[in-house]
C-alpha cells in the first residue's frame, strides 16, 4: 500500500498536468505574435485585455462585443483557470 503522501502528490501532479493542458488549449504565447504576450489561442487578443476590461468599469459583455473572435465560453474558461491557479498558488504558499 502506498503512503498517503504519495497518493496526494500523485494526484497533484496529474491535476497540474491537466491544468497545463487546459490552459494550453485556451491560450498561447509566441514571440512573433503581439511581442510574446499571452493571447487567446488562435487570435492576436492578449489575455491581459480581458483582465483590464474587468478591472476597469467594463463588463464581460463589453469585452466580448469589442473582441468578437473570443467566445463567451473561452473567456469564462480563462477566468476560471486563473481563479483555480490562484487558489493552488495560495494553498502552496
Amino acid at each position: 500500500m502506498w503512503p498517503k503522501t504519495f497518493a496526494v502528490t500523485s494526484k497533484l501532479r496529474i491535476k497540474n498536468r491537466q491544468e497545463r493542458c487546459m490552459e494550453a488549449s485556451l491560450v498561447s504565447r509566441d514571440p512573433e505574435v503581439m511581442s510574446g504576450a499571452l493571447c487567446f489561442r488562435g487570435t492576436r487578443v492578449p489575455v491581459k485585455n480581458l483582465f483590464d476590461y474587468l478591472e476597469g468599469s467594463s463588463t464581460l459583455e463589453d469585452f466580448l462585443e469589442d473582441f468578437p473572435s473570443i467566445s463567451r465560453t473561452t473567456a469564462v474558461s480563462v477566468l476560471e483557470a486563473a481563479r483555480e491557479r490562484l487558489a493552488l498558488d495560495a494553498t502552496a504558499a
